[in-house]
């Protein structure tokens, strides 16, 4: 009979012994092994640190492309939301409608937030409340989307250059942005909104329109001017009963104290107040204004006769009626012989 082959001494103390469990179980077995999604596991990941794909993005780390926001246009000037004397940090949007973000986020187009859709589809009632506009954290309510500095400079564009009402009207609608809300806003250089860039001009029309649609009468500009400050200091007679007749307050001073009704500088009184006739004259320009003038110089001469007759400068009156006679505007439509029997009575 063979015999068995003998035991290595070496090999057998060499040899893994089997660790066993206080269950019995072999820990060097597979099975035994802790799994990542046992509690063990666990356990040792958060010792660890998370995984690449779970951490988050720390200060300085370039943030995974799905998290990059579009930026807005930069907003430039002083009365941008988010200017700083850091230089030209922050977004404006160019639309009206809809709110951005309670942390400032940037705007889109439409005024909502760009990140808007990736918030609210995260779940948190916070974050759905951002993106819908609604109450920030606190129950405070978020920030109104501000109309960016383009936009404005693009209305306040078609304004100054008298463009007709329809074209205004387009380039609102094209800018998405209410007319009630644009009339509004200021230039962020001077401060001027429409109406004063329209009264300045002497655009009558452009005024009324501007007006009709809630153009604010009595806003002041960077240096506290009014529009009836301007229309008063340029002669635009009509443009200034205009503005008065829509509540324009000529007692509204300036930053050098001028009341609105004297004139950006303060001098229109006397032969050079904003009602005077020779004002209303140099002022008019179309046959129904010249009537107005006419009877305004009449009404003029009366009161001479009076105790407090109205100054008129008669060297004025002279120029500005030669002036109305060659002048193309109004050459074909003026009363020569009419004026001059005015002006002699004086």
């Amino acid at each position: 009979m063979a015999k068995a082959p003998a035991t290595c001494v070496v090999c057998q103390a060499m040899a893994p012994k089997a660790r066993v469990s206080g269950s019995g179980q072999d820990l060097q077995s597979p099975k035994a092994k802790p799994s990542a999604k046992s509690s063990l596991g666990l356990a040792g990941a958060s010792v660890i640190g998370p995984s690449p794909k779970a951490a988050s993005t720390a200060p300085g780390d370039k943030p995974p492309a799905a998290a990059k926001a579009s930026p807005g246009p930069s907003p430039r000037g002083p009365d941008s939301p988010n200017s700083s004397a850091m230089g030209k940090a922050g977004s404006q949007t160019v639309g009206a409608s809809g709110g951005g973000s309670a942390r400032g986020e940037p705007l889109s187009p439409k005024g909502g937030s760009s990140n808007a859709s990736k918030t609210a589809a995260a779940g948190p009632p916070a974050a759905a409340a951002a993106a819908s506009g609604g109450a920030a954290a606190g129950g405070a309510a978020a920030p109104a989307a501000k109309i960016s500095e383009e936009a404005i400079m693009k209305f306040h564009s078609a304004v100054r250059w008298a463009k007709p009402w329809p074209e205004i009207e387009e380039v609102a609608k094209a800018l998405a942005i209410d007319l009630n809300i644009l009339v509004a806003q200021k230039d962020p250089k001077n401060g001027n909104t429409v109406v004063h860039i329209a009264a300045q001009n002497g655009h009558l029309d452009l005024v009324k329109q501007l007006l009709a649609v809630g153009g604010p009468v009595n806003e002041q500009n960077g240096k506290g001017q009014t529009a009836l400050h301007m229309t008063v200091e340029y002669d635009f007679y009509f443009v200034s009963k205009l503005l008065l007749e829509a509540g324009a307050n000529g007692e509204i001073t300036n930053e050098d104290g001028n009341k609105a009704i004297l004139g950006i500088d303060g001098g229109k009184s006397g032969s050079g107040a904003w009602d005077n006739a020779v004002t209303i004259l140099r002022s008019a320009t179309t046959e129904e204004e010249l009537n107005v003038a006419f009877e305004a110089l009449e009404k003029a001469q009366k009161s001479q006769d009076t105790d407090t007759p109205e100054v008129i400068a008669k060297d004025q009156l002279i120029q500005v009626g030669l002036a109305k006679k060659k002048s193309p505007a109004t050459a074909a439509i003026w009363d020569h012989k009419r004026f001059m029997k005015l002006a002699a009575q004086f």
